[in-house]
């Protein structure tokens, strides 16, 4: 009996092993098949992977599970979906760990760093980096180490340079990703040359970018633009349309700031082409305003028209696609309960129907307490203008403690650089895109120590803080002062204000005033009409 019950027991275990096998098998196919979607369609491949991960799940293949729910966090990466990133991460992280897979670790921890960068908590940003570093460290296979290590590198620019306007700092890093991938052998598999040199060009396009604005350098500028462009357009090489998006739409913009219109078409229409294949409502924004702009430069008045069209709808379809999701969730809801009965189905309705109406008044009502809050703020910030607080607020002053040390910082060397910073505020080169802490204390003959430090002290905040608010102060006076200001676009007053992006400044002014401008905006306009 025992023996029979032992050999039974082999011959169920072989059996489980072989159906295992090929359930992995075809799993594993099914992935793959998967990942031919990324770059075609992002959004079924989200919902596939979603659906995936229950599969190997149920057998117990945590390979199967973690490639899952590391190409997921991946494409919600690619889409802008950075929330997304921080809360799958977690689900990798425990299973990477438990594995010791140590390539996952590093990309996914460099992946929620960047996230974290974008949602503006650059604090933790950097702490998640050199975990990421830590792991990558601890690589066996050099090519892989050399390019995980390169993509930390690149986020590390972008933490350290980008959002500290620290132009020395961001080049240093990307330079330093470029030496990373440079180490990678161009005997290596097709995959690894193909995510080499598309990180190349990446970063190729990246120095273009900042040797333009804020360096102003237009010959190193071309130069690294053709070098992104012969990696781009070279048929040996497959390369994320993601970044042939931002390359494209890159040159698009140059070539129009270099009055060459039919190139900025070109580069415009193509990166047109691949933006439909992400969802970056924003990134199709910038490329319709510089389309509109170039064929009306052109002369063809009818393209411009339809692009000015586009670009003023696009709101306006964003708004559509969150009714039409909502409108899908219904629909999926009675289509999987098709096969029960139709007082069931009516109930289900009913009771979606009467979550929705709970869901939108209550989201009517955060949104009535988030207007008066805003209103609140809007006129404390209007209360300060009218009575010029906002204009005393820029000036640093001295203050009047004597015998006040910062360090080895001697009285009478800090009263001389607070009387020079007084100087730099109103001269207003403070606008200047490239306004960095070592920029600045060259200006005023002295350290950026010595200058981190008095800006700490009088103005309680970083250097970054600190050029930050003289900015916002200054295009918060020149909205409430000057009203044809109120009539350019946020990207037009966050150049002009001498912010690195959009975004950047959008948020700077929300930390600044309390609301953002768009709002102070319409605020401003609506008091207009009632005087």
């Amino acid at each position: 009996m025992i023996k029979t019950t032992y050999l039974f027991f082999i011959f169920f275990s072989t059996i489980t092993f072989v159906q295992n096998k090929n359930i992995i098998e075809i799993l594993n196919q099914k992935l793959e098949d998967a990942r031919t979607l990324t770059n075609s369609d992002a959004k079924t491949a989200i919902i596939t992977y979603n659906q995936l991960y229950d599969e190997p799940k149920a057998i117990n293949y945590e390979e199967g599970m973690l490639r899952s729910k590391e190409n997921l966090v991946n494409l919600y990466f690619n889409s802008g979906q950075y929330e997304e990133v921080v809360k799958t991460s977690n689900e990798v992280e425990a299973l990477a760990l438990k594995i010791k897979n140590y390539s996952t670790l590093a990309k996914i921890y460099r992946q929620v760093a960047a996230s974290y960068s974008m949602l503006r908590l650059n604090d933790e940003a950097l702490k998640v980096l050199d975990k990421a570093k830590m792991y990558a460290d601890k690589i066996k296979d050099p090519a892989t180490r050399y390019y995980n290590t390169a993509l930390i590198y690149d986020s590390y620019s972008v933490c350290v340079g980008l959002v500290n306007q620290d132009v020395e700092q961001f080049i240093y890093y990307v330079e330093k990703s470029l030496e990373e991938l440079y180490k990678i052998s161009d005997q290596s598999t097709k995959e690894t040359i193909d995510s080499k040199y598309d990180l190349i060009g990446f970063q190729n396009f990246r120095l273009a970018d900042v040797y333009y604005t804020p360096l102003k350098q237009v010959n190193k500028t071309k130069q690294y633009y053709i070098q992104a462009l012969e990696i781009y357009e070279n048929p040996k090489y497959t390369i994320s349309p993601n970044n042939k998006v931002i390359l494209y739409s890159s040159l698009s913009d140059f070539y129009f700031t270099q009055n060459d219109f039919e190139n900025a078409i070109i580069y415009g229409e193509k990166a047109l082409i691949f933006s439909r294949l992400f969802d970056q409502p924003e990134t199709r924004k910038e490329i319709y305003d510089v389309l509109l702009k170039s064929y009306l430069e052109t002369g063809q008045r009818e393209k411009s028209k339809h692009f000015a069209e586009l670009y003023t709808q696009l709101n306006d379809s964003l708004i559509k696609n969150e009714r039409q999701e909502v409108n899908t969730s219904v629909n999926k809801i009675v289509a999987e309960k098709e096969n029960i009965s139709t007082k069931q189905i009516n109930q289900i309705i009913s009771l979606t129907l009467f979550l929705l109406t709970v869901s939108g008044l209550l989201e009517h009502f955060l949104w009535q307490k988030k207007e008066k809050k805003h209103k609140e703020k809007y006129k404390q910030l209007i209360y300060r203008l009218e009575n010029k607080k906002l204009e005393q607020e820029e000036q640093l002053g001295i203050t009047p403690e004597t015998n006040s040390i910062i360090g080895n910082i001697s009285q009478s060397t800090e009263d001389k650089i607070i009387k020079k910073l007084v100087l730099f505020e109103k001269s207003k080169k403070f606008l200047k895109k490239d306004v960095t802490v070592s920029y600045l204390s060259n200006e005023l003959d002295t350290n950026p120590k010595y200058l981190s430090q008095i800006i700490q002290k009088h103005k309680e905040q970083n250097f970054s803080g600190y050029i930050n608010k003289l900015r916002i102060n200054y295009i918060t006076t020149k909205l409430y002062n000057d009203f044809l200001y109120r009539e350019y676009k946020i990207s037009y007053l966050a150049t002009e204000c001498g912010s690195a992006s959009t975004q950047v400044f959008v948020l700077a002014f929300k930390k600044e005033n309390g609301i953002p401008p768009s709002q102070f905006i319409n605020e401003l306009k609506k008091d207009s009409l009632a005087i």
